[in-house]
Formats: C-alpha cells, sequence, structure tokens
C-alpha cells in the first residue's frame, strides 16, 4: 500500500513548499521594510481576483501582463497614500495599517472584480493521469443471496475473479 503514502508525501511536500514561499515572503517585506505586512495575503487575493476577470476578455499572456501592472500601479498608489505618511511610526500603527489596507482590498477586490467563483482555462488536462498502474485490478466480488438464501460470490466476469494483486493511484494535474 505504497499508493496513500505516496501521495500524502507529495501533498504534503506541496504545502510545505507553498508555506515556505509564504513566510520567505513576510521575512523579505519585513527585513526591507521593517514593517510586518498583514496586507500581503490580500495583495494576493486582488491580483488573482484580477487576473481571473481579466483572462476571460483576453489571452492569457495580456492578462497577466495587465494584472503585474495593475499590481504595481496599486503597490505605488499604497505606499503613497499611506505607508510613506507612517514613516517612524511605532510598531503597532504600521501594524494597524498594514490591517486596514487588507481590509480595504479585500472589499475593493471584490467590488472591482466580483466576489463569484472563477475559472482559469490554461489549457492543462482535466482527465486524470495514472501514476504507478502496476497492474490490472478485476472487477471486485460481491456477495449476492438468491431465492433459496444461500450465498454465492459474484465476479463480474467469471474468470478473473483475484486477479488483482497490484495497485493503482491517479491525481489529477
Amino acid at each position: 500500500m505504497l499508493g496513500p503514502v505516496l501521495e500524502t508525501l507529495i501533498g504534503g511536500l506541496m504545502t510545505g513548499v507553498l508555506y515556505s514561499l509564504v513566510a520567505l515572503g513576510f521575512v523579505l517585506i519585513f527585513k526591507a521594510s521593517g514593517v510586518f505586512n498583514f496586507a500581503q495575503g490580500a495583495m494576493v487575493l486582488f491580483a488573482a481576483l484580477s487576473f481571473a476577470r481579466l483572462s476571460e476578455f483576453m489571452p492569457l499572456v495580456l492578462a497577466f501582463a495587465l494584472s503585474v501592472l495593475i499590481m504595481i500601479a496599486l503597490a505605488y498608489a499604497i505606499e503613497f497614500l499611506v505607508l510613506r505618511r507612517l514613516v517612524n511610526q511605532e510598531g503597532i500603527i504600521l501594524f494597524m495599517a498594514t490591517l486596514g489596507i487588507a481590509y480595504f482590498l479585500e472589499g475593493f477586490g471584490q467590488s472591482i472584480w466580483g466576489s463569484h467563483i472563477y475559472k482559469i482555462g490554461l489549457g492543462l488536462p482535466t482527465n486524470p493521469i495514472f501514476i504507478l498502474n502496476f497492474a490490472p485490478c478485476a472487477p471486485s466480488p460481491t456477495i449476492t443471496r438468491r431465492r433459496n438464501r444461500s450465498a454465492s460470490r459474484s465476479t463480474g466476469s467469471g474468470s478473473s475473479y483475484g486477479r488483482c494483486r497490484g495497485w493503482s493511484r491517479s491525481w489529477r494535474v
């Protein structure tokens, strides 16, 4: 039963990579500016919403480039309107300002781009790809009752009962 172990291992590694990227973002922003920026997640949400909405109307490359430009303009606006005025303030003031920016961006992003669930068509296959498929498995035997109340085995194909000795696992890519 290596399949579930391998699936859990790969899922755990992917989750760990995502957590480490988020932590690196927090550390990079804190070391560069001295502010623990809680608006980082809201900025990612705003960028994702803008990319998802723009990709409905234009090619993916153009939507990505326009989303990057929108986020650059938004970052400059936040720095110019909010953070520049708070230079040399106490840490709690900067902390509260970034929380306010986060709440503002969540509401602003949903009011501009909408709050529905969006689908981004990346051109990836939707059918699962089978990895580590060692043996074809026959239908599993079922126990059925006949009219005379004796139990009998039904294998579906008759001759392939008990052939499944391998395992298979599929992951969606």
